[in-house]
């Protein structure tokens, strides 16, 4: 059974070469700040597959491929809410995890961003300047 936790800051580390670790990238997802996920980019996750730990308290450790990386970037810089589901395979023989934001009206931020839909404050702006 997974469990959701939110997400609310992140860090990034970037190893400097590739035998640095055994991971060449690493994004900490953390909430309030105490750290929720650890997720270590590699060439092969299945490598490392006994390593992957699911915990419900503490700091759950995720393995994934170093191409899916900037996927994982993007939505951390552009998305918010965002929530981490997180789960045992059915034969325990590795975790998941998901990462994915709550419900919200297609493309908000992109149209926000060229200033075609008004943002919470240049709404408030507005309702100031027609009350003068």
């Amino acid at each position: 059974m997974p469990f959701i936790k939110q997400i609310d800051s992140y860090q990034i580390w970037i190893a400097s070469y590739d035998n640095f670790n055994e991971w060449k990238a690493n994004i900490t997802l953390s909430y309030n700040n105490a750290a929720v996920v650890d997720l270590r980019f590699v060439d092969n996750p299945a490598t490392y597959a006994s390593y992957q730990v699911v915990q419900p308290t503490g700091i759950s450790q995720i393995y994934d491929r170093i191409d899916r990386f900037p996927l994982y970037v993007d939505i951390l810089r552009n998305e918010k809410p965002l929530y981490v589901a997180l789960y045992e395979s059915v034969t325990g023989s590795f975790a998941k995890c998901l990462l994915g934001t709550s419900r919200e009206p297609v493309g908000e931020a992109e149209l926000a961003a060229m200033g075609l839909m008004p943002t919470a404050k240049s709404a408030k702006k507005t309702k100031k300047k027609a009350k003068k």
